[in-house]
């Protein structure tokens, strides 16, 4: 199992709608740089979500529930206030 990290966070919205929020291990800052958001790849799930995310030929991401995905979009950028606050989020549920 490896992690994907990414620092989009409609893209962390995403992956945690589509692959669930128990994928999003943490999220963390490092001095001088952008929040990263890290999941756990399992069968390079999130790698797939990601190339279909940012697929530019019409295809694009089927998120089955827009009304999750808005949720999920909400409880990252929580994991972000709490990443600038403390330097790092961790999922509990791991």
């Amino acid at each position: 199992m490896t992690a994907y990290k990414t620092r989009h966070l409609g893209l962390a919205a995403a992956i945690r709608a589509v692959l669930g929020p128990e994928r999003h291990e943490r999220t963390f800052t490092e001095p001088g740089r952008l929040a990263t958001f890290e999941f756990l790849n399992v069968d390079g799930a999130c790698s797939e979500v990601a190339a279909q995310f940012f697929q530019d030929n019409g295809g694009g991401l089927a998120v089955p529930d827009a009304r999750n995905l808005l949720s999920e979009h909400t409880r990252v950028r929580k994991t972000l206030a709490a990443a600038l606050r403390d330097g790092e989020w961790r999922n509990e549920c791991l």
